[in-house]
C-alpha cells in the first residue's frame, strides 16, 4: 500500500484541530481583554486589525511565523502547535528523502542538524544587532526545523544500526554527557535551544535506550497503562493549561493557599479537564473526522 497524502493530512487535522479550536474559542475572552488593553495605547482600529490578523493566522495554524502575536493568541500557548503543523506538512517529503540515505551520511547529517539547531541562538548571543525578542529564535518554525529533521534521522538510525553492547554503552555515555552539561553549564549559558548540540543526541539516546529496554524498566514504563493514558491526554493537558491556571488565579488566589497548594490543585484540575476533553471531544471528533474522510474517499473512488 502506497502513501496516501489525503489520508495522512486528514488524520493529522483530526489529531490537532478539534482540541486546538476548542482551546482557542475558550481563550477568546482573554483575547478580547488583551486587545482592549492594546487599543488603549493605540486605537480601536489597530486593535480590530490585530484581532483579524490573530484569528486568520491562528485559524490556519501559522501564528508561529508572527512572534509579535504570541502574547495574545491563547496566551502564546499554541505556538508549538503551529510549529507542529509546519513539520507535519514537510514530513512526507523529508521522510521520503531520508529513507534511502545510507548509514554514514545519515550519521553526518544528524550531527550537522544538532549543531545547526544551536547556531541561531548562539548568533543571537554573539551579535549585538540580533533581534532581542526571545520568541523569534525559540518559536519560529524555521529555527526548530533542524530538531525535527534530527528526529526523523534518529528513527532511521535506530532501525538500521545493529544493536550491540558497544552501541548501548555509547548511548549511555551520550546521556551522561547531556546530564553533565545540564548540571555544569546549563545555568551559565543563555537560552534553551542553544544547548541542542548535546540535548538532541542525549534525549535521542535516552529514548532509544528506553525502547530497547536498556534503561531499568524501560519497556514497562513505555507500555504501562497509566503512562499510555497520560500520553493520550497530554495534548489536552498542554492546550488547557492556560485556561486552568488563569481561572484558578481568580478562584484560589495564590497568596491564600501557597505555591505548593496551588500547584497541586492546578495539576489535579488540569488532569481532570484534560481527561474530559480527551474522552468527550478529542477522541470522538477524531473518529468522526476519520470516518467521514474514509467514506468520502470511497465515494470518490479512492482505493484504500
Amino acid at each position: 500500500m502506497g502513501f496516501d497524502p489525503r489520508s495522512y493530512f486528514w488524520n493529522r487535522f483530526a489529531r490537532i484541530y478539534p482540541i486546538y479550536f476548542l482551546a482557542a474559542a475558550m481563550a477568546l475572552p482573554w483575547l478580547v481583554k488583551d486587545l482592549a488593553i492594546e487599543s488603549s495605547t493605540s486605537s480601536w482600529l489597530f486593535a480590530l486589525a490585530a484581532g483579524v490578523i490573530l484569528i486568520i493566522w491562528g485559524g490556519f495554524l501559522i501564528q508561529a511565523w508572527l512572534p509579535q502575536s504570541f502574547a495574545f493568541w491563547n496566551n502564546s500557548a499554541s505556538w508549538s502547535i503551529s510549529v507542529e503543523a509546519f513539520f507535519y506538512s514537510l514530513f512526507p517529503f523529508l521522510s521520503g528523502i531520508l529513507r534511502n540515505v545510507s548509514l554514514q551520511p545519515l550519521l553526518l547529517l544528524f550531527a550537522a542538524m544538532c549543531i545547526l539547531s544551536s547556531m541561531a541562538p548562539v548568533s543571537a548571543t554573539v551579535f549585538s544587532n540580533a533581534p532581542q525578542d526571545f520568541a523569534f529564535f525559540y518559536a519560529m518554525p524555521i529555527f526548530r526545523l533542524p530538531e525535527f529533521v534530527a528526529g526523523i534521522i534518529a528513527y532511521r538510525l535506530m532501525r538500521r544500526v545493529e544493536w550491540r553492547s558497544r552501541t548501548r554503552n555509547l548511548l549511555l555515555f551520550i546521556v551522561f554527557l547531556g546530564l553533565l552539561h545540564v548540571i555544569l553549564l546549563g545555568p551559565l549559558l543563555p537560552g534553551y535551544t542553544l544547548h541542542n548540540w548535546i540535548f538532541i543526541p542525549a534525549v535521542t539516546s535516552a529514548l532509544v535506550l528506553l525502547y530497547k529496554s536498556e534503561l531499568g524498566g524501560g519497556q514497562w514504563l513505555l507500555g504501562n497503562f497509566a503512562f499510555v493514558w497520560l500520553g493520550q491526554i497530554s495534548y489536552c493537558f498542554y492546550s488547557f493549561q492556560f485556561h486552568v491556571l488563569e481561572g484558578l488565579r481568580y478562584m484560589l488566589p495564590l497568596e491564600k493557599i501557597g505555591v505548593v497548594g496551588f500547584a497541586m490543585f492546578a495539576t489535579f484540575l488540569l488532569l481532570a479537564v484534560s481527561a474530559l476533553a480527551h474522552h468527550l471531544v478529542e477522541e470522538p471528533a477524531r473518529v468522526w473526522i476519520r470516518t467521514r474522510t474514509i467514506q468520502s474517499s470511497k465515494v470518490g473512488g479512492i482505493k484504500k
